[in-house]
């Protein structure tokens, strides 16, 4: 098979994607994968990006442990590309690895998959797709860690940058309360109030 037959392959799936015809996304994927890395090897960021529309496609047909099979040997892929690991793409399927894993259960699979993809994002302070990602990914760490007890973790996640909206700082507010950070805690419930007098102000 053609390398031409796997970016073929590729674009069918997307096709089928959009058209939420997963099954067959899922096939057309899968050949893609295949045929693409018979031709540039498993060290190819493109090999690494066809298998994480595998993984989340799969796991749209309900199948979650096949779509984290090919979601961990996506970030395999990834790890080992020329470019290396400290990239947006690593960091989003980590995530996406981090949501399958918490779905099925397994809340510190997941919690180790959300470290990975904080570690990316923490590494490249300057990069903006990144630090737009761990904006996204830091309430999420901190819930689980809190929900779990771990205090002092969801405590460290939670540090990683302002609140940007008035549920976040809330959260971040009832984590620093639980962590014993008392001060720390009622500044930020007072921003989560500003934050909301802020919102509720907006024009429109």
């Amino acid at each position: 098979r053609s390398h031409a037959a796997g970016v073929l392959a590729y674009g069918m799936g997307k096709q089928f994607f959009e058209d939420s015809r997963f099954r067959e996304a899922a096939a057309c994927y899968k050949l893609a994968a295949s045929v693409l890395e018979s031709h540039l090897g498993n060290r190819a960021v493109h090999v690494g990006k066809v298998l994480m529309d595998l993984g989340t496609t799969v796991a749209a047909t309900g199948n979650l442990d096949g779509g984290i099979a090919a979601l961990k040997r996506a970030v395999t892929v990834l790890r080992r590309s020329p470019v290396g690991e400290l990239h947006i793409d690593s960091a989003q399927a980590y995530t996406w690895l981090a949501q399958m894993q918490e779905r099925t259960d397994c809340v510190e699979e997941s919690l180790l998959s959300f470290g990975e993809a904080y570690r990316i994002c923490r590494s490249k302070p300057d990069d903006p797709l990144l630090q737009k990602h761990l904006k996204k990914l830091r309430p999420k760490m901190t819930g689980l860690y809190a929900n779990l007890g771990r205090f002092h973790d969801a405590v460290e996640a939670c540090d990683s940058g302002p609140s940007v909206n008035a549920d976040d700082a809330g959260d971040r507010g009832a984590t620093l309360f639980d962590a014993g950070r008392y001060q720390e805690a009622a500044e930020e419930q007072e921003r989560a109030l500003e934050l909301e007098r802020g919102s509720e102000n907006r024009p429109g």
